[in-house]
């Protein structure tokens, strides 16, 4: 029996809202795109994420904030205006820190870059944050535009209108020849039926996250070309393991209240909260200590939902810290649900010696110059990588070739994937939890920074 093959113009591989986002802009500038994914939509490092969207004032460099800021302003507030449902999960976001890092870093440079300071004047903390640490005399807090969003919601969203282009199954092979590789077939396995698909692409935009270099050794076209391209794929690609212990309860006791504490150089504390059915909500918490971020990744292989191994150390530190910041909480422990998880997060790779940073890495190789790597390490700035990707399929190939004709196996098996707080089994009582992680439960035990 004949395999069907499909001839495209683009490939875009991975679903989760990086490739569905690329895939948009593809098919909006008329060219013949389709996106394959091996799993549900989603269910890689978006739905695992915080669900925070950076609009610029949380990674104090001018240049950063800029890049965010148009990240937001010209690819997600249009997007999210667009939108009916309810996206939004919290709606106040603070910023906190010691007045002095608050002071240098929103200073002189920040407004020559045509920047506005955050709010300082009259913000009061809301009663939650209320007889910790952020009641501190000497740290500064202000009001800030950020805010987290429903991570479902959000991929049902990017997903709409395009699951006719969305093929689901498993690459086998990435075929590439001449000098140097050029990639021209992508064999893969259809997941609901298991029937081999063969697509032929003229250019491919790789939406894998941390799945790099699992990816790069899939081409096909000769060893040491093979070996280069993973060789390449290392100045875009490093990853760490991001730890986030998960609070569920009555919404009374969870407000939709946002912090990004910044309490040293390149380290902060977040809590994002995540939708609410009405009574109860969600609250991701993690704290970005110089400890978390010795968890690197470079070439090993990552599960296709990127989870990391917990480590008890740094999950007793962020309940530590999140009871040094909520101290309420402390006295209602037992009145919420618990779990904690890791994920790897796809990073950009710093300077020598320098810490990692937020970062837009969209690399074209050079070694398979139709393959280019969309990576950037935050979601704000998807669309702007997204833009950036669509310039370059603009260079290799001209204008879009037109209206696409049917996919096979588009559409068939589509589904949006779950949050790691919707998988069974997943949330434990307090005591259960103190007692798996060892952590501290009496009020001596907070050890916040």
């Amino acid at each position: 029996m004949t395999e069907p093959t499909a001839d495209i113009d683009v490939l875009v591989i991975g679903g989760g809202a990086q490739g569905l986002i690329c895939l948009c802009r593809l098919v909006q500038a008329g060219y013949r795109a389709a996106l394959i994914t091996d799993a549900p939509l989603g269910s890689g490092q978006t739905l695992h994420s915080h669900g925070w969207l950076y609009t610029g004032y949380t990674f104090p460099v001018p240049a950063l904030a800029n890049l965010l800021q148009r990240g937001y302003r010209q690819g997600w507030a249009p997007f999210l205006a667009r939108r009916t449902d309810q996206t939004r999960a919290s709606d106040r976001a603070y910023l906190a820190a010691p007045s002095a890092m608050m002071n240098a870093a929103y200073g002189p440079a920040w407004q020559q870059a045509g920047l506005a300071a955050p709010p300082l004047d009259g913000v009061a903390l809301p009663p939650v944050l209320q007889g910790g640490l952020l009641s501190d005399p000497t740290t500064a807090l202000a009001s800030i535009e950020d805010f987290t969003f429903d991570k479902c919601a959000l991929v049902r969203g990017l997903a709409e209108g395009l699951t006719d282009r969305i093929v689901r199954g498993t690459i086998e092979a990435l075929r590439a020849s001449g000098e140097p590789l050029h990639v021209n077939e992508a064999v893969m396995r259809l997941t609901a039926t298991g029937e081999r698909l063969r697509l032929r692409p003229r250019y491919v935009v790789a939406c894998v996250g941390v799945g790099v270099p699992t990816l790069l050794r899939q081409i096909e076209g000769g060893d040491l070309a093979r070996l280069a391209a993973v060789e390449e794929g290392r100045s875009v690609h490093v990853a760490r393991a991001i730890h986030i212990v998960c609070l569920r309860g009555p919404a009374s006791l969870l407000p939709p209240v946002a912090l990004f504490h910044m309490y040293g150089p390149g380290t902060f504390f977040m809590i994002a909260p995540g939708p609410t059915d009405g009574s109860s909500r969600l609250w991701h918490v993690t704290d970005a200590s110089a400890a978390a971020r010795t968890y690197l990744l470079t070439d090993q292989p990552v599960a296709g939902n990127a989870e990391a191994p917990v480590s008890a150390a740094l999950v007793r530190e962020t309940v530590d810290g999140l009871f040094a910041r909520c101290p309420s909480l402390r006295q209602v422990a037992s009145e919420l649900e618990w779990q904690a998880y890791a994920g790897w997060k796809s990073d950009v790779p710093p300077p020598p010696g320098a810490p990692l940073a937020i970062g837009c890495k969209v690399k074209q190789l050079d070694t398979v110059p139709n393959l280019c790597l969309c990576n950037p390490n935050a979601i704000a700035l998807h669309f702007e990588a997204a833009e950036q990707a669509l310039r370059l399929v603009q260079a290799a190939l001209g204008p879009g070739s037109g209206v696409p004709a049917p996919l096979p196996g588009g559409g068939i098996g589509i589904e949006l994937g779950r949050t790691t707080d919707q998988q069974p089994g997943a949330w434990q009582s307090w005591s259960s939890f103190a007692a798996r992680f060892e952590s501290a439960s009496g009020p001596a035990g907070a050890r916040g920074p």
